[in-house]
């Protein structure tokens, strides 16, 4: 019988058995076992359990199937030698805690044995014994692999704009909180650039709204092929566009921004009909000109619309 200590039948003897159902209905202890075993070896969650020196005291059918090893080289090895590196340096903190009295749970993707990655909840449960103490570790994991992608999916499709495909306003606005959030002593400076469409309305007004959106979809093409790799551009709305230019001076910044100027002045046609298209940028920086996304979002609209005021087909840097 597999040493795990909740199946030990020591535990379902004298006063214990007596408040086990099972034994009330007449159910031996070695019987309530070889269930509960059963059960536990065919569950498809990995089960296993390690004593207070690290060791495997059991591993159920699903747990060494994943990691590739047998039930001979698991029980009675350490845990240090029976799992990979990856394994033993994300779950090793974890059993620390739990050895220490508390719950704990870790979302992963661990290497399995057939070379595939699975996302895995793993929750580790701490063994106490009737006298307080911790005596070892429960492991159970659940597969959570095609949850965890639909939530993905989920996600990017909120963050992404239906039409262009790039990213839309809430997730501008997530980028930008989270590149606040890693600069909070202004240590880093970033540009952030507000790109409006001159003219978009007469396109829609001339050629109607079902060729406006194939307008919309070339142009962020073209805006977003001329972006620097480290750079993130999203549209906010209609036909404004803004993108955040990660450790950008000022000098860099127009630059990128006359980049974008160029591209959509070289959009002489779409779909075989010639349009004439311009744009106009205005640009902000962090943190001289705002340290959140609103205050950003101001500062560079208002840059923009004094490009628009002088002319537009240019850029405006506060």
């Amino acid at each position: 019988m597999n040493p795990l200590l909740f199946t030990d039948p020591q535990r379902l003897t004298g006063t214990d058995a007596k408040d086990c159902a099972l034994a009330r209905d007449g159910v031996s202890a070695q019987e309530y076992v070889r269930r509960l075993e059963m059960f536990v070896n065919n569950t498809p969650h990995p089960i296993s359990y390690i004593d207070r020196n690290w060791v495997y005291r059991f591993a159920n059918n699903i747990f060494l199937s994943r990691i590739g090893r047998t039930r001979e080289t698991v029980i009675g090895f350490q845990f240090q030698r029976v799992r990979q590196d990856e394994a033993v340096q994300n779950l090793s903190p974890l059993v620390e805690r739990a050895m220490a009295g508390q719950r704990c749970m870790l979302e992963w993707a661990p290497l399995s044995a057939d070379g595939a990655r699975r996302w895995l909840r793993s929750e580790l449960f701490p063994d106490i014994d009737s006298a307080g103490n911790v005596i070892g570790v429960y492991f159970v994991a659940t597969d959570i692999h095609d949850l965890k992608l639909a939530h993905d999916r989920v996600k990017s499709l909120a963050n992404t704009d239906a039409l262009t495909g790039l990213p839309n306003r809430p997730a501008l606005r997530e980028t930008i909180d989270r590149a606040l959030h890693e600069t909070k002593d202004g240590a880093q400076h970033f540009a952030v650039l507000f790109i409006d469409l001159d003219g978009f309305k007469q396109v829609n007004d001339q050629h109607g709204h079902r060729y406006g959106d194939e307008v919309l979809i070339a142009c962020s093409s073209a805006i977003a092929a001329v972006m620097r790799e480290q750079d993130f551009i999203g549209r906010l709305a209609g036909d404004e566009f803004m993108a955040m230019l990660a450790g950008s001076g000022r000098k860099e910044a127009v630059q990128v921004a006359q980049r974008v100027i160029d591209a959509v002045a070289a959009l002489t046609h779409v779909d075989e009909q010639a349009i004439s298209l311009t744009a106009s940028v205005g640009v902000a920086f962090f943190p001289e000109d705002g340290k959140n996304f609103d205050s950003l979002f101001r500062a560079s609209d208002a840059a923009m619309y004094i490009a628009k005021q002088r002319g537009k087909n240019q850029v405006f840097a506060i």
